[in-house]
């Protein structure tokens, strides 16, 4: 049974391009904080995956202790200008809703896609990996997106749907099949 650990980057600093924010010293913090505590659960992901933003991959770097052995530009919403627009409207009065609000809103399709795009290139991954040589696996991104690619990798658990990310926040699913 596979261990995926799906979570949120750490705080950052303010920059003109959304993509290019750096941690900032509360969000190193978080990061070495999210590591201690996933080593105290006996959590050793063998494969990372982080969005291609650099706070993704900077988190994941300070909380796992290298950097992501696979850095995704699927795991980044600006991947695709209509999920990015999509998601900037619904973003603006929902702000760290549930998912469960997102998909109620009219960036349900966009979330739906990019999720379904985000979770195939986490199963592809795996499943290149020798999958039956480890059980965790580390993925890194952002807020509602995340929890997107954690409710398609589920198989559309409706526990997910009232999940919010916070900062450095994290869930688990445990997929039987791989």
């Amino acid at each position: 049974m596979k261990r995926i650990r799906i979570g949120r980057h750490a705080h950052t600093e303010q920059a003109k391009n959304d993509r290019d924010r750096p941690l900032s010293a509360k969000g190193t913090l978080q990061a070495e904080e999210l590591g201690k505590q996933w080593r105290a659960d006996g959590f050793s992901p063998r494969i990372v995956l982080a969005s291609a933003a650099p706070r993704a991959c900077r988190t994941t770097e300070i909380a796992i202790g290298r950097p992501p052995e696979f850095v995704q530009e699927e795991l980044y919403f600006g991947l695709n200008p209509a999920w990015t627009e999509a998601m900037n409207l619904a973003f603006a009065t929902l702000q760290y809703a549930p998912l469960r609000d997102y998909l109620n809103s009219p960036a349900k399709q966009a979330i739906l896609e990019y999720a379904a795009v985000g979770g195939g290139v986490i199963l592809q991954k795996i499943q290149e990996s020798e999958p039956e040589d480890f059980e965790d696996v580390a993925v890194l991104g952002h807020a509602i997106l995340a929890v997107g690619i954690g409710y398609y990798l589920s198989g559309e658990d409706d526990h997910i749907l009232d999940i919010s990310l916070g900062e450095c926040e994290w869930f688990q699913i445990e997929l039987p099949n791989l």
